[in-house]
């Protein structure tokens, strides 16, 4: 019985997908959904811009940050949307880090029974069979992992 299903969205057409996905394995299963989005870490993008003045750097990236923790806002609101009067718990959750590593390390901590994660992702860059970070959490989870197309 799958009690706890990690959901991982990115935005892309496959995490919506697999939010879709997750809907429908939480109903059949009674199960509770944690659906959280990460955040790439992006600390160190403009440290190597030697002609920036320090005080425009900070301020870029705390802007930046900003528009990316909407951006996390905004693709969970859209995940929300598959689980509204569907009579499903679910909770969310916005990380920064690495996305694999922090997908990984929170489906460890919530000792989930499975991860559900799109196929590929929006990094511009496709692969032969599944993006980057969905092949990482597929080969390192603890779990069971629904790859969803």
């Amino acid at each position: 019985m799958l009690k706890k299903i990690l959901l991982a969205v990115d935005g892309s057409d496959q995490g919506m997908k697999a939010a879709d996905y997750a809907v429908r394995l939480a109903h059949t299963q009674e199960g509770l959904v944690e659906i959280i989005y990460v955040i790439n870490n992006t600390q160190n993008i403009l440290s190597d811009v030697p002609f920036m003045d320090p005080a425009m750097s900070v301020r870029l990236k705390e802007e930046m940050a900003n528009n990316l923790i909407e951006t996390g806002k905004n693709i969970i609101a859209q995940a929300n949307e598959k689980f509204r009067d569907t009579g499903i718990s679910y909770t969310t959750k916005v990380i920064e880090g690495d996305p694999a590593e922090e997908i990984l390390r929170e489906a460890e901590n919530q000792n989930v029974d499975v991860i559900v994660i799109g196929s590929r992702g929006l990094s511009g860059v496709t692969r032969f069979v599944l993006g980057s970070v969905s092949n990482k959490v597929v080969n390192h989870a603890h779990c069971s992992v629904f790859i969803v197309r």
